[in-house]
């Protein structure tokens, strides 16, 4: 996240002060839109790099504790044999995942800066350009 708020720089915020927009609508409006993309994308890694983590559970867990991926690794152990059902719980672990993309994906493309959008400006400079343009043809 560093290296966003590096690359983004305080040229957008001073725009804002400029303009005259306050501390909460510069955020709202500004910095937040900038960084959903990058912030969806770390919450994404996250998830599912602990999704999948057995090696840090197994160390952390008691008997009493049972997370999908520990019951996964311990249905298909030589002693159960039971890879069937481990089978099902990854991809149950697969589908919470992807579920979890898709929906933050959502949130992102929501929240995020679109670039479908034209400015105003542009609109009426080209509608003002397409006169001439056509003129000189």
């Amino acid at each position: 996240m560093k290296g966003v708020f590096v690359q983004v720089g305080s040229d957008m915020e001073e725009a804002a002060r400029v303009s005259g927009a306050g501390w909460v609508r510069t955020y709202f409006q500004i910095w937040l839109p900038l960084l959903m993309p990058s912030l969806m994308l770390l919450a994404v890694m996250n998830f599912v790099s602990a999704a999948g983590a057995t090696g840090s559970i197994i160390l952390l867990a008691s008997r009493d504790t049972m997370t999908l991926s520990l019951m996964a690794l311990e249905l298909s152990s030589i002693a159960v044999s039971n890879r069937e059902a481990a089978s099902i719980i990854s991809i149950f672990i697969i589908a919470l995942t992807v579920t979890g993309a898709l929906i933050v994906r959502y949130f992102g493309l929501r929240l995020g800066v679109r670039h479908d959008m034209q400015s105003v400006n542009a609109g009426v400079l080209a509608d003002a350009v397409a006169p001439k343009a056509a003129a000189v043809r």
